[in-house]
């Protein structure tokens, strides 16, 4: 319900974001008498990777030992969670420096764990679907939350998945290895509705 604190105020609109990221605006105007009007809003069926990111993006850390350091400047892998066909990564970020940190590029990427003298390195790549969070800066001391969701996978006992987080012009990088048996753990997220 709706009702005006002054009376003749001149006429506005009246907006509402859904949790789906949906917009809806309604013209408003003042009415002595006014009428009944109910909108509904229509059911969210599917729920977006937005949607389920900016909803991780507050929860509490709840896996260890994937973390990483340097010069004031850490990373971890918070959380891993599993929707469908998608594997959302939580990614905490703390500077307690004092000085801003440039995020230049954050990049996924699948290694071999061990590498021959003479043999090539291979890593393949994975594109993000959606990035969730602040990804330009981690103020001076301060935290950032980041949330990266990737198409689900899973890898085999001899490779990790790589998470790599360069500063722009800077050398506080981060690197952070995720293996299978952490993937496997991860949450699985509810339908919203």
């Amino acid at each position: 319900m709706l009702k005006a604190a002054i009376k003749n105020f001149e006429p506005t609109n009246l907006t509402g974001v859904t949790t789906d990221g949906s917009i809806y605006s309604f013209p408003v105007k003042y009415e002595a008498t006014p009428g009944l009007m109910v909108y509904q809003v229509p059911e969210m069926k599917n729920a977006s990777l937005e949607t389920y990111a900016n909803g991780i993006l507050d929860n509490p850390r709840i896996m260890w030992g994937m973390q990483d350091r340097s010069w004031n400047v850490s990373s971890c892998v918070a959380g891993i969670y599993i929707k469908d066909r998608v594997i959302y990564y939580q990614l905490r970020l703390t500077n307690k420096s004092a000085i801003d940190y440039d995020i230049d590029f954050l990049r996924f990427y699948i290694r071999d764990k061990k590498k021959g003298k003479r043999t090539a390195i291979q890593e393949n790549e994975i594109i993000p679907l959606f990035i969730g969070g602040n990804i330009t800066q981690v103020k001076a001391s301060n935290k950032n939350m980041i949330v990266v969701a990737l198409e689900k996978f899973t890898i085999p006992d001899a490779k990790y998945l790589a998470v790599e987080i360069n500063e722009k012009n800077g050398g506080r990088h981060l690197f952070m290895k995720v293996n299978n048996g952490k993937i496997i753990r991860a949450i699985v997220l509810p339908d919203l509705k």
